[in-house]
């Protein structure tokens, strides 16, 4: 059998090195992960490794960041290549090749050449920390620790996966109703400020009483005169840039992001959809990173900084306080009022049980049954009003342009 040299990390993060003999570097890997060692690079023995696996540098990268849909790609890629059996320099230089993304190339450049001067996978990865985030390098190094690593990371991709169709069902919901109002305001505009100016003057002209004969068509007139007003005109565009300046400025600071949140957990309409899609990522990520073997205490942290609401994020800290104080986990969370009974309940039968993560892993599944359901009855609902604005907004300038239209018929055709 041929003689291979290998190095690797124990369980505790220390450097081996050494030489053994197997069938083929398949068997080799499975031995080493049996003596409880992560692989990190294996060669025949004599053999010249390679100048620089990893490739070239990517040059200068115009992406901000990797997206959330790169990433959960790369950390299911990285689980099935773990299952695999192959070393982890081979792994980082194999998806450091496959990856569309320059950012995530330079990043997998940077992990993979810490990995080769003898750094923990959880540290080298752990360098990139805003790409990654917490709950990610938890997992894997709870997963390195424990020397399931390619479970952990299997449970990391389920779930990013899983959060990411949350989020995009909860987008496509708001979708619909942001673009409706949008086209309806666009839809005033156009037919305020640049269709009605050009019937003004004709109604005007005419000697048509329109104040009182036509109020519609007055009180659009009016309407049309104010938009079209360069003042007026300056001073909306002037509000719509300080909004967004604000909104830019607030969610910079702690209280800023805080208040935006708030607004957004509390909007009538979106606010129920919010509320089931973030008890819908708390009960599976709860569940996935206590049954990866996370602490408690951690897991509320993480859950609380991964849902990206400084609403949920103060709710975990309030939640992790009051269990440290002596209260159990189910009183705890009736306390902050945002979980529903169901929540409360299974949490409080799994607390008895010994099986809190299990039961909150299947009602992550039934609250992803009612978000779906949710958004449904919100668009049912939706829909037909949003129907009836745009009806009555062209219903108002067909009527306030066609009734001076047939007086001015009658007055001059009669």
């Amino acid at each position: 059998m041929p003689l291979y040299e290998y190095k690797a990390v124990d369980r505790d993060g220390s450097p081996k090195e050494g030489s053994l003999s197997a069938e083929n570097e398949e068997k080799l890997v499975d031995r080493l992960r049996e003596m409880g060692l992560t692989v990190i690079d294996v060669r025949q023995a004599n053999e010249e490794p390679p100048e620089d696996p990893l490739g070239k540098d990517v040059g200068i990268s115009f992406e901000f960041g990797v997206s959330p849909k790169v990433l959960t790609f790369f950390i299911r890629q990285f689980a099935i290549t773990l299952n695999a059996g192959l070393p982890l320099t081979r792994i980082i230089s194999t998806l450091h090749d496959q990856s569309s993304s320059k950012a995530l190339k330079k990043i997998l450049r940077e992990v993979g050449r810490d990995i080769q001067q003898g750094e923990s996978l959880s540290s080298a990865f752990g360098k990139h920390r805003d790409t990654f985030g917490g709950l990610f390098l938890s997992m894997l190094s709870v997963g390195e620790a424990s020397g399931k690593l390619p479970e952990a990371m299997k449970d990391a991709a389920d779930l990013m996966e899983k959060d990411q169709a949350t989020i995009r069902k909860v987008r496509a919901g708001m979708s619909y109703p942001l673009f409706v109002i949008v086209f309806s305001s666009v839809l005033c505009y156009v037919m305020l400020a640049i269709l009605m100016p050009g019937f003004a003057p004709i109604f005007q002209n005419t000697g048509l009483d329109i104040e009182n004969e036509f109020p519609i068509t007055f009180f659009l007139m009016q309407m049309s005169s104010i938009l079209t007003n360069p003042v007026v005109v300056g001073l909306t565009v002037f509000f719509l840039v300080g909004l967004i300046v604000a909104v830019n400025v607030m969610g910079r600071n702690e209280k800023g992001r805080y208040a935006l949140d708030y607004i957004k957990f509390n909007f009538p309409f979106i606010n129920q959809i919010i509320r089931i899609s973030i008890v819908t990522r708390f009960c599976r990520s709860f569940a996935t990173l206590v049954n990866s073997g996370v602490p408690m205490m951690k897991t509320l942290e993480l859950v609380g900084s991964a849902s990206g609401s400084m609403v949920v994020a103060r709710v975990m800290q309030k939640l992790a306080g009051d269990i440290k104080e002596g209260d159990s986990v189910s009183r705890a969370m009736k306390k902050t009022g945002i979980f529903p009974d169901l929540v409360i309940q299974m949490v409080s039968v799994g607390e008895e049980a010994g099986n809190i993560a299990e039961l909150l892993g299947r009602t992550g599944d039934y609250f992803q049954q009612e978000l779906d359901a949710a958004i449904e009855s919100v668009m049912s609902l939706l829909e037909p009003v949003m129907m009836v604005i745009v009806g009555i907004i062209v219903g108002l300038f067909v009527m306030g342009i066609l009734l001076p239209v047939l007086g001015i018929t009658a007055k001059f055709g009669g």
